[in-house]
């Protein structure tokens, strides 16, 4: 039932208890397809369902691309507590609202992907081309990184994509694996080679895998689809998987997400969202793309997309779609979200906190007319999405329509400020409030 097995790290990433934990986990990947658990952890206080929230769109000035309509209300701005900080000005302009500004955190990075923050504040991202991870330190905490450094460069990595730091361990999720690398506060250079956690389905319609550590310790791992719109025969894929810290227990969780790379914990419901890619060959204008929270359950794909439509190239018994799991919020179709963060600083507007921001890295070519380009945030009341959406940081997508980069991963800096990986540009921003003083630019 499942497929043949992916490339395998070197022997001796896989030696001892992690070549046990593999052997069981293609035994157990079969008894998965009836298997379901809830994602939320037990002491998570539960929200009532939400109804699907279309975003409004108006179009940009000649019709080239379209953004949110309405503003934001600012809230009351928390007391300046930072350091001096120094702005490296973008290359070319990026918006921002009103009280907020944008600069250089890093540069000549590489397509950073991921990003996460280590419990000493240091930044580390993964860029898959080159089996990588970097860290981007910040000691002098002027909001300008240091340095880049490499933590970790092996082919045992796989291709790294998603980031999580639990105990005295950064977890990666590479192409076909998870894995984990021993960290320390404040150590730039991996103390031994990746271990072998477990295995996974390689390759996928969207390369990469997304990857939480929940409030209860377990790792949280979504596997996108093997193809853009068919019947999946491994119960591993479009799915999310939930494994104890060593790779043992592997259990299926949400289902029928086609490509959800990005996941994060709300902070006071503790409960998982993701935000799902949706297929391409349906035209300009759908399936939208997703948020969703990761309930267990089936999210429709690929009978099914949006608030439970059907889609009539995928064979589905009557009233299956009535019985999936509609978005949170419905997105422009193509915009890709590829990384998103929950808002937990204490630098941005009190009304912030919270909030869902992600980061859409483009239509590409999937879409006559491109779109996406740009960083949104999604307001959050009771641990919902409000039912707004609203342009955050945008000008990657010229006028004529031309980009010159995209916005792959969001992360919350130490300071409060939020970090944006543009994959296209290779750079790391920092989007900051005015009411940090001191903010000189260089």
């Amino acid at each position: 039932m499942t497929d043949a097995l992916p490339h395998r790290p070197a022997p001796s990433h896989r030696t001892g208890p992690a070549a046990s934990r593999a052997r069981r986990w293609r035994a157990l990947a079969p008894a998965l397809v009836t298997a379901a658990v809830a994602v939320a952890c037990d002491a998570a206080t539960p929200i009532p369902p939400v109804s699907p929230s279309r975003l409004e769109l108006t179009p940009i000035a000649g019709g080239l691309g379209v953004v949110p309509t309405g503003t934001a209300t600012p809230g009351p701005s928390p007391t300046p507590t930072l350091a001096t900080t120094r702005v490296v000005p973008p290359l070319e302009p990026l918006t921002v609202p009103e009280g907020f500004g944008i600069g250089v955190f890093a540069d000549r990075v590489g397509a950073v992907r991921h990003l996460a923050v280590a419990p000493n504040g240091d930044v580390f991202g993964s860029i898959a081309a080159l089996d990588r991870v970097v860290v981007l330190p910040d000691r002098d905490a002027d909001g300008v990184a240091d340095r880049v450094d490499v933590f970790a460069e092996d082919a045992g990595l796989g291709k790294p994509s998603g980031l999580a730091f639990a105990g005295d361990w950064l977890y990666v999720a590479g192409d076909d694996r998870i894995s984990r690398l021993p960290y320390r506060a404040g150590e730039t250079t991996a103390a031994g080679p990746p271990e072998l956690v477990v295995d996974l389905p390689a390759g996928g319609v969207v390369p990469g895998h997304g990857l939480a550590v929940g409030p209860d310790r377990k790792l949280y791992v979504s596997v996108p689809a093997g193809c853009d719109a068919c019947v999946e025969t491994d119960p591993r894929r479009a799915a999310v998987l939930i494994f104890d810290p060593d790779g043992a227990n592997p259990r299926l969780s949400s289902t029928g997400v086609r490509a959800t790379l990005a996941l994060a914990f709300h902070p006071r419901t503790r409960e998982l969202w993701g935000a799902d890619i949706g297929r391409e060959g349906l035209g300009d204008d759908a399936p939208p793309d997703e948020i969703n929270r990761l309930v267990a359950g089936h999210f429709g794909w690929p009978m099914c997309y949006g608030g439970r439509r059907r889609d009539a190239s995928i064979p589905a018994e009557p009233g299956f779609c009535e019985g999936t799991i509609a978005p949170a919020v419905e997105l422009p179709a193509h915009v890709v979200p590829l990384g998103m963060t929950f808002y937990t600083g204490r630098q941005f507007p009190d009304d912030h906190s919270g909030d869902l921001f992600v980061a859409l890295h483009g239509s590409d070519n999937r879409r006559s007319i491109p779109t996406g380009y740009n960083v949104v945030r999604i307001p959050f009341d009771d641990g919902a999405p409000r039912g707004e959406v609203f342009d955050f940081v945008s000008g990657w997508l010229r006028p004529d329509t031309r980009r010159w980069g995209s916005p792959a991963a969001l992360a919350v800096a130490a300071d409060g400020s939020l970090l944006v990986a543009d994959d296209g540009g290779g750079r790391v921003y920092r989007v900051y409030h005015h009411a940090t003083k001191g903010d000189e630019s260089s």
